[in-house]
C-alpha cells in the first residue's frame, strides 16, 4: 500500500481535465483518498482495506497517514514551502486489533440445542459443554465421549446412567491425575449437574486437560488429550455463549 497514491491520483485527475469537477468531491481524509485511488485504477479488492484491517475509525485513518505521510509531502511540497524546514515526525504504529484465542473450541446450534465443542488432539474423542435438560438450577452439562467405544458402551450394566470413575489432569494446575465420579451413559461420560458449571469455567482458564477411563465392559483404558483450550476468557468464547443461552432457559 505504500505508493504515491496522492501524486498519482492528482496527476490523473489533472491530466484528464476533470480537476474542476473533482475538486467538489476531493477526499478530505487519507482513507478516502486511498479508496479513491484504488477504485480509479480498478483495484476494487483494495477499496476499504484500512477500514477492514483497523476498523472504521481513527485507528484506520492513523494507519493510512503513517503509510503515506512521506508520499503526501513529496507530492504536495510545492503547496507548503515551509514544510521542508519542519522537523519530520516519527510515525507511530497504531494498535492493531488482536484476535481472541479461544483455542480449538467452536460453537454449534443443532436443532435448538446449543453446544461448545472441542476435539481431542488426536481426534479420537470430543468434549462438549451444553445446556442441561432436567434442572434450571444447574443448567450446564459437560460431556466426554470417544468415537470408538463399542456398542455395548463403557459399562457392563443395562441401559441407563451409572457412576463410573473418570481420571483427569489439568495441564496447568495439577501434576497428577484426579479421580472423580462421573455418570456413564453408554458411549459417553458426563458430570453431575451440580458440577458442570464450575468445570466448564475451568475449561476456559486452563490451557489443556487429559482424561482416561477404564471400560467396565472390556477393561480397555480410553485416553484423550485436549491441548489447545485457548488463553482468553472473552464474552464470545463458545462456552460463554452457551452459558448465556442456558441462563435464559
Amino acid at each position: 500500500m505504500k505508493r504515491s497514491i496522492f501524486a498519482i491520483l492528482a496527476g490523473l485527475l489533472l491530466s484528464a481535465g476533470i480537476a474542476t469537477a473533482a475538486l467538489a468531491q476531493w477526499p478530505t481524509t487519507c482513507v478516502e483518498a486511498n479508496d479513491a485511488f484504488e477504485r480509479f485504477v480498478g483495484n476494487e479488492h483494495n477499496v476499504g482495506i484500512y477500514q477492514r484491517t483497523f476498523g472504521d475509525g481513527p485507528v484506520a485513518e492513523q494507519a493510512c497517514q503513517n503509510d503515506h505521510r512521506e508520499d503526501i509531502r513529496a507530492a504536495f511540497n510545492w503547496a507548503f514551502p515551509d514544510s521542508a524546514s519542519a522537523p519530520a515526525t516519527t510515525p507511530v504504529e497504531p494498535p492493531r486489533p488482536q484476535a481472541n484465542d479461544y483455542g480449538n473450541w467452536w460453537y454449534a446450534n443443532r436443532d435448538g440445542t446449543h453446544w461448545a465443542v472441542i476435539n481431542s488432539s488426536s481426534g479420537n474423542a470430543a468434549l462438549e459443554v451444553r445446556c442441561g435438560e432436567t434442572t434450571r438450577r444447574f443448567p450446564f452439562l459437560v460431556y466426554l465421549f470417544w468415537y470408538d467405544i463399542p456398542d455395548e458402551g463403557l459399562s457392563n450394566l443395562d441401559d441407563g446412567e451409572y457412576d463410573i470413575k473418570v481420571e483427569y489432569r489439568w495441564h496447568r494446575h495439577a501434576a497428577a491425575y484426579q479421580t472423580h465420579t462421573w455418570w456413564e451413559g453408554g458411549w459417553r461420560v458426563f458430570l453431575p449437574d451440580d458440577r458442570g458449571a464450575d468445570f466448564a469455567k475451568l475449561l476456559i482458564r486452563d490451557p489443556g486437560i487429559s482424561f482416561r477411563v477404564r471400560s467396565e465392559t472390556s477393561s480397555r483404558i480410553y485416553e484423550a488429550d485436549f491441548e489447545n483450550l485457548g488463553t482468553d476468557d472473552g464474552p464470545d468464547h463458545p462456552i460463554r455463549q452457551v452459558m448465556k443461552i442456558c441462563a435464559k432457559t
